[in-house]
């Protein structure tokens, strides 16, 4: 069951909770007790006051929580570097054709 509480606001809260409780922006809410206010007479202002009496504080979580710290463990190293594979190009020797004319001599 949603239930409609104050919550924190600028003055007392009362706008953000309604806003809150309906689902709307709190702008919405102020500008619809500025304008009660200024064609209503003092039944909105009293209205209000009654509302910040009446409506129950939102209860707050703790700004920050008491927790444990949090632990965090260092990524695991890179492997170390293998042997660098240093493969040398050898160039292909060409067979040097039997020449013919050193058998001769």
């Amino acid at each position: 069951m949603k239930r409609l509480y104050r919550t924190d606001g600028p003055i007392s809260g009362v706008a953000a909770g309604m806003a809150a409780y309906f689902n709307v922006d709190v702008s919405l809410i102020r500008l619809g007790l500025v304008a009660g206010t200024l064609l209503g007479g003092p039944v909105v202002p009293i209205g209000y006051v009654a509302a910040w009496l009446i409506i129950p504080q939102a209860e707050q979580a703790p700004v920050a929580p008491i927790m444990a710290p949090a632990t965090t463990t260092a990524p695991a190293p890179a492997p170390a570097p293998g042997p660098v594979d240093t493969v040398d190009t050898v160039d292909t020797v060409e067979p040097i054709p039997a020449d013919s004319s050193a058998d001769a001599a």
